[in-house]
């Protein structure tokens, strides 16, 4: 498809958003036990308060767009991103011009696992470039309850306004300053439209997207 073809080209958000710029921060305590005299550092042995480990659930829509979304995609979490995405999911990006048939402004599910696929593996693309890293941050704004024409009389869908702050750094053999390496940055306005995961009781995925003007 032409548009899956250009998101490979890694030049639409949500790849995007591509994304996609700092990870969500993840924090590791190792505890390194010696012999002898040395101290005892640990919060246990010190009495210090340490602060809650950041949840990248989807226990809520905050954490399921602004921190679950950030994580998989800067870790490459192919399969926590397919858990994130219900069946129904498509997504819809902004037409490259006003003359773009409509049936290629839309794509479901199994073509966005399978562009972020070829993303999270690193594999090349017609130009020879792959992703190296990416960092991704998700600002949410606006939550409000969705009247999507789509949704279930029996089901409980919220749109979500954010704004997507992403890098992508790409192994690219093409650049002229001998570097190899190329950075995309993008920043951009998304839309989802979170929904409760019919699967998992008190879960939320995302059940539509779609992408919104650049931000100059």
């Amino acid at each position: 498809m032409k548009n899956a073809a250009r998101r490979n080209d890694f030049l639409v958000p949500l790849m995007r958003p591509v994304l996609l710029a700092t990870p969500v921060a993840v924090w590791i305590a190792i505890g390194v036990f010696g012999c002898g005299t040395v101290p005892c550092t640990t919060p246990e042995c010190t009495g210090e308060r340490t602060e809650d480990p950041v949840d990248i659930g989807r226990g809520t829509v905050d954490s399921l767009i602004a921190v679950y979304l950030p994580h998989v995609y800067s870790t490459t979490d192919s399969a926590g991103y397919e858990e994130m995405l219900d069946e129904r999911y498509s997504f819809q990006k902004l037409p490259d011009d006003p003359d773009e048939p409509v049936q290629e402004l839309f794509w479901d599910k199994f073509e966005e696992l399978r562009i972020g696929g070829r993303m999270f593996r690193g594999t090349p693309n017609l130009a020879g470039q792959s992703v190296e890293s990416i960092t991704l941050n998700v600002n949410v704004g606006s939550k409000t309850p969705s009247f999507d024409t789509d949704q279930p009389d029996d089901e409980n869908w919220i749109d979500v306004f954010a704004i997507i702050d992403m890098t992508v750094v790409l192994n690219d053999p093409g650049q002229s300053d001998g570097t190899g390496i190329l950075n995309l940055l993008i920043d951009s306005e998304q839309k989802f439209v979170a929904a409760d995961d019919r699967d998992s009781a008190g879960l939320w995925v995302v059940v539509k997207q779609e992408d919104r003007a650049r931000i100059n």
